[in-house]
């Protein structure tokens, strides 16, 4: 067993919240459009992404006073860390056209989280596996589902012939 924290950039984080927090609206939707709060390994963060969905839902302005105000309205202000640390993620981004760098950092510890998640299920079935062709076909389809490919079962050259053919067509 180890004690090391799953793979995660708690600064891409911050700076990333911190490229919301600026409220600017190009820059503010492009980065809503790509991001989802799933994708943060900080709860905080996911509180703040989603305190920061919602007023954009309701077509609030985004800023760290109306997030303050709605983490505060929803009692999650001091959970996060307080006004102090939404400036701390504000101070953190040095512009909010940079988004998309700390986006891709941010993926990418989450996409290793799901690999290491896929990873200690297939080990824990080694050990109670009746078939080892069962397993790999089920190991392979979880490291694709990390990947994000469509898994899909053996289909038969008929439903692929029909496919390609439909594709072309």
């Amino acid at each position: 067993m180890t004690d090391r924290l799953p793979p995660h950039d708690a600064e891409a984080e911050a700076s990333f919240i911190g490229c919301l927090l600026a409220g600017e609206a190009e820059y503010l939707n492009a980065a809503l459009a790509e991001a989802s709060g799933g994708l943060f390994y900080d709860l905080r963060h996911q509180t703040i992404y989603q305190a920061v969905e919602s007023l954009i839902s309701e077509g609030k302005p985004v800023c760290v006073a109306t997030v303050k105000q709605r983490l505060k309205a929803e009692g999650k202000l001091e959970g996060v860390g307080g006004l102090a640390y939404l400036d701390e993620c504000y101070n953190a981004s040095p512009s909010p056209s940079l988004w998309f760098h700390f986006l891709e950092i941010i993926r990418q510890k989450a996409r290793l989280r799901k690999l290491s998640a896929a990873c200690a299920s297939i080990a824990s079935q080694v050990h109670e596996a009746q078939d080892a062709d069962d397993l790999i076909a089920s190991a392979e389809r979880a490291i694709l589902a990390v990947r994000g490919e469509d898994v899909r079962g053996e289909a038969s050259m008929a439903d692929l012939v029909s496919e390609a053919t439909q594709a072309i067509e």
